[in-house]
């Protein structure tokens, strides 16, 4: 409508996109449960990955338990809600993640009543909640009675989540591979444990591991979610357009890096640059790596360390995505 709102894009360069719901379709749904084949050996067993896609379910009593197991867990450490509509509809809010977890652990069970069955448990009442937050990356809930038998569970990041868990060190190379797995196909991976509190306080308290009132440590390991949001239709052609108009296309996400890289390839903003020194080095930049170079102020200024102007140099040049950034990050 405005002849200078023209003018100001056709002087476009670069173009930092969002991932969810701009990039994507922001419609997630669980395509993989990895389940641990025997919670006793998982170093020794490894795990078994049911997967959506293929239409397959577990024929043996362990993988059929364990599914059991991460379904319930799933639909009791929630923040989305499901409802029905007037004409007996499920309707499901809160956000996407949450949502496809309760999807899953819904049609795991058997369907919304069943799901609402397990839920109104007296033994699964809930007792208290840590919402997820950017800083901790993960969500705890805790359940059962008050005088008797109580459990926490605790669902988020895979990295943050293993830092609580009793794993030894041949096992947690087990999880990690089947991550990777999981992120090479797209996925975006959170991980479930839980544990049994036998001294439970009269009241629960806390915020983190450095203020609650009851143990954050010791959790056992359940399993992992492989979470798809498919690319919008019509996305790759539009970055291919894009860079051949001479737009450099970068896309931002709080995904982990791993799973960001391989949507970026998928739609075309990232392209095989093995070998390439530091296109190779700079393509991906984690918020981790934004951490410790960003302005001590709100801009940069001309006092700014030359090895911090020579990183940003190389970042501004070849970074194709940024990936578990914050949103302090994307100020």
């Amino acid at each position: 409508r405005k002849i200078d709102a023209v003018e100001t894009l056709g002087c476009v360069t670069v173009f930092c996109s969002d991932k969810t719901g701009t990039l994507t379709k922001g419609e997630m749904t669980v395509q993989d449960l990895a389940v641990c084949r025997s919670a006793s050996s998982l170093a020794k067993d490894g795990m078994t990955v049911v997967r959506r896609e293929a239409g397959e379910f577990p024929t043996d009593q362990a993988t059929a338990d364990a599914c059991e197991a991460i379904s319930v867990l799933g639909v009791l450490n929630n923040g989305a809600e499901l409802k029905t509509d007037a004409n007996g509809e499920a309707l499901w809010t809160g956000s996407p993640t949450e949502v496809a977890i309760l999807r899953a652990g819904t049609e795991v069970q058997g369907g919304p009543e069943a799901a609402r069955r397990i839920k109104a448990k007296p033994e699964h009442a809930k007792l208290f909640e840590i919402p997820f937050n950017s800083e901790n990356k993960w969500m705890l809930t805790v359940h059962g009675q008050p005088g008797g038998k109580v459990f926490a569970v605790l669902k988020g990041a895979p990295d943050r989540v293993l830092r609580f868990c009793s794993i030894d060190s041949a096992s947690q190379k087990v999880v990690e591979g089947e991550m990777q797995k999981l992120m090479s196909d797209a996925r975006r991976v959170l991980a479930i444990a839980r544990r049994d509190i036998s001294a439970p306080p009269a009241k629960f308290e806390g915020s983190g591991p450095d203020d609650c009132n009851f143990p954050l440590r010791d959790f056992e390991f359940v399993g992992l979610y492989g979470i798809e949001d498919p690319p919008k239709e019509g996305v790759d052609t539009a970055v291919i357009k894009a860079t051949n108009a001479g737009v450099k296309v970068v896309m931002v996400t709080g995904d982990h890096p791993d799973t960001a890289r391989a949507i970026a390839k998928r739609i075309n903003v990232l392209q095989d640059c093995a070998g390439q020194g530091d296109a190779e080095e700079f393509s991906v930049i984690s918020g981790a790596q934004l951490d410790t170079r960003v302005p001590k102020g709100d801009n940069f200024g001309d006092d700014e360390p030359a090895g911090n102007v020579r990183w940003w140099t190389k970042a501004v040049t070849h970074a194709r995505v940024f990936a578990r950034v914050s949103p302090i990050h994307k100020q």
